[in-house]
């Protein structure tokens, strides 16, 4: 699928270049209270800085609806949290430029009862 992109990249000019590579979703993994404990390269991308930066930033400074939201409870999933993301609401995304995009969050759980994780798939839409 890349080289597709490629191509109709070539086709339609200089001006068009995709941030994120079609085969690399941009993924965040989270601690129990919201921060960013990793990323990959495309959602580094997607939010405009290394992967380093990103490392122990509140996962609401890249989506502001969360800033006040329980994302895990009880060692859980917070269902409302669930509940938003699987129903494909768009959450506002900020990017370190500044520039504001909507995205639709998917998630999975991670680990054991006792450490748990989320990672956040994000869907540019």
């Amino acid at each position: 699928m890349k080289n597709l992109v490629e191509s109709h990249a070539g086709a339609m000019g200089a001006a068009y270049r995709p941030q994120v590579a079609w085969d690399a979703p941009a993924e965040l993994v989270l601690d129990d209270r919201g921060m960013i404990r990793d990323c990959n390269a495309a959602g580094a991308a997607l939010f405009g800085q290394s992967r380093d930066a990103m490392l122990w930033q509140h996962v609401s400074r890249f989506f502001p609806q969360l800033e006040n939201m329980n994302l895990m409870e009880g060692g859980a999933l917070s269902a409302r949290f669930h509940f938003l993301c699987s129903i494909g609401c768009g959450f506002q995304s900020i990017r370190a430029d500044g520039e504001r995009f909507v995205s639709e969050l998917f998630l999975n759980e991670l680990g054991n009862p006792g450490a748990r994780h989320l990672r956040v798939i994000v869907r540019p839409v």
